[in-house]
């Protein structure tokens, strides 16, 4: 997550993109609710949902939108650090792995 991070805040300060998307295994947690059949993403900006369910209708991949909500960003409240990569509770691990890189990206829609 931490390598991840970093080639995120990266790409949006030195490549400028319109958009990121990012495809990484966070956690197994997508295998154990959806299998191999289904990809999870997670994104705050409905303009790229819109476009990815487009794209996932136009080949057949599918995927399924995951929520990010305020309950997340607190597990990952550190009192060592500005932010904990792991979360405090041991659920919700695609979330929470989302959750954590969402602090990195500032401005660019990002899933």
């Amino acid at each position: 997550r931490l390598i991840l991070a970093d080639a995120l805040s990266f790409t949006e300060k030195h490549l400028k993109p319109d958009s990121i998307i990012d495809i990484a295994t966070l956690s197994g947690a997508c295998v154990v609710t959806f299998g191999e059949h289904v990809a999870a993403y997670l994104t705050d900006d409905e303009g790229l949902s819109k476009l990815l369910e487009e794209a996932s209708k136009k080949t057949g991949e599918k995927i399924w939108r995951m929520p990010f909500f305020p309950e997340y960003e607190e597990s990952l409240k550190s009192e060592i650090a500005d932010l904990s990569n792991i979360p405090s509770e041991k659920n919700a691990g695609t979330i929470a792995g989302a959750t954590f890189l969402k602090n990195f990206i500032k401005k660019t829609k990002w899933a």
